[in-house]
């Protein structure tokens, strides 16, 4: 998930490993504040942990973040209604699993020739696991800690009670 305001940018470490993943370009200032150690290793313990980047030091890669859409905006979900939130991830699954049927009944040369179908994929799971981290925090059920500057704009809406049962495989539907 990313912050970003006029103010102020933050992005999570998974964000910026995934980034590194998909090859995109991360300032090295970025990638030794985010992994002291040079390995990207993220874990459940620091995964959401926010990293602050300089947003005039490193106005492009800001921009880069701003524009990429499978790093979603933690006020863009604030302000979302969960019911809203768990459309949004149903039709997430749904275009997962289309282009997944698709891709595997391609024989080996398509496969080769659509392999960007796999990075469209890749970055779709990125979106998923946001929003099912996220709702999960609208529930209770699991910590974000956000940076004291944004603290304040980021309260959560609502809870819907269809959530769980989404959450935990109870479809009732």
């Amino acid at each position: 998930m990313k912050i970003i305001t006029n103010d102020y940018c933050y992005i999570n470490k998974i964000d910026i490993a995934n980034l590194i993943y998909f090859k995109y370009d991360v300032p090295e200032d970025i990638h030794k504040k985010a992994f002291p150690s040079g390995l990207p290793i993220v874990t459940e313990y620091n995964e959401y942990d926010y990293i602050e980047v300089d947003m005039n030091k490193n106005k492009d890669f800001v921009n880069t973040i701003k524009d990429l859409d499978w790093i979603i905006d933690l006020q863009d979900l604030n302000n979302a209604h969960s019911k809203e939130l768990l459309d949004i991830l149903k039709s997430y699954i749904i275009t997962r699993s289309i282009i997944i049927r698709r891709f595997n009944t391609m024989k080996y040369d398509e496969k080769k020739k659509n392999f960007g179908m796999k990075n469209r994929c890749d970055l779709i799971d990125v979106k998923i696991k946001t929003l099912k981290d996220y709702l999960s925090y609208r529930l209770g059920l699991i910590k974000l800690y956000t940076p004291e500057k944004a603290k304040k704009r980021i309260v959560p809406k609502s809870k819907a009670k269809k959530i769980t049962d989404f959450l935990l495989g109870n479809k009732k539907n």
